[in-house]
């Protein structure tokens, strides 16, 4: 029995919603097709299969975020500031922040 592309597409949706998932590459298996079935229906330029995907990843940032900013965590307090912060603040923050000055001669070995 061939496969319907709309059939395929309903599968997609409610695997992405109702296991969270984030990577377009995890849909094939979890609706029971290989990877060659799923790029042949197109189901990877799907708009609604690719907004779901991008509606999970924006629920968990968010969700992370609002974690980091009620946390006592410094590790997430640092984060959040790293995310919210001037790259000023990141430089700061980063303590890897290598400038270098004056002039380089540099040499290359040439057989003359």
């Amino acid at each position: 029995m061939a496969l319907k592309t709309e059939d395929l597409i309903k599968k997609a949706l409610k695997v992405i919603t109702e296991k969270k998932l984030i990577f377009i590459e995890e849909i094939a298996p979890m609706i029971g097709i290989n990877k060659t079935t799923f790029y042949n229906h197109k189901l990877h330029e799907v708009d609604s299969i690719k907004e779901a995907i991008d509606e999970n990843k924006v629920s968990i940032k968010t969700k992370l975020r609002s974690n980091w900013f009620t946390s006592d965590n410094p590790t997430a307090q640092s984060m959040l500031y790293k995310l919210a912060g001037t790259k000023e603040e990141r430089d700061i923050l980063s303590n890897q922040k290598v400038e270098v000055s004056g002039s380089f001669n540099i040499v290359v070995n040439s057989e003359e």
